[in-house]
């Protein structure tokens, strides 16, 4: 396993380099070395990575990293890129916004919902999520249906 230093070189030049079956494998397999010491830099490298993203299923070893992350470390992480993440692939946007591998209960509605409130007081970026939870039709489904009702 490679120190902390060397996995950012690596990765940083994996993710700014072109994509292809080589950069797929190697993105892979340095995601896959993360998962006993994923502090909030590196939890900020792997979410900053669906902004660009690899083909689904070299982006699903982030999501079981990810569902390793504890849940103020994923969403401090997570809302830096929400927004823009919101307005490029809105259905990864919301898949991610559901924690992987966590049920949420009310306590993480409420801090998710603040979370979106602080990033935009003004409420366009809640507008725009309760959008596309009605668009992908999660209205019913939870999490989303309580984040589309948090007022």
């Amino acid at each position: 396993m490679i120190d902390k230093a060397q996995w950012i070189i690596e990765i940083s030049e994996v993710l700014n380099g072109p994509r292809n079956r080589t950069t797929e494998k190697t993105f892979h397999k340095l995601i896959y070395e993360t998962q006993q010491n994923v502090d909030s830099e590196i939890v900020d490298i792997i979410m900053t990575s669906f902004l660009n993203p690899f083909e689904s299923s070299v982006m699903q070893a982030c999501i079981t990293t990810l569902s390793g992350v504890d849940f103020e470390r994923y969403y401090k992480s997570y809302f830096k890129i929400f927004p823009q993440l919101l307005r490029k692939d809105p259905n990864n946007a919301l898949c991610l916004l559901n924690y992987p591998g966590f049920e949420l209960k009310h306590r993480h509605i409420k801090k998710i919902g603040k979370m979106i409130k602080d990033i935009d007081p003004s409420g366009s970026l809640k507008s725009e999520v309760d959008y596309q939870i009605s668009y992908w039709n999660l209205k019913n489904d939870e999490p989303w249906s309580s984040l589309y009702h948090f007022a």
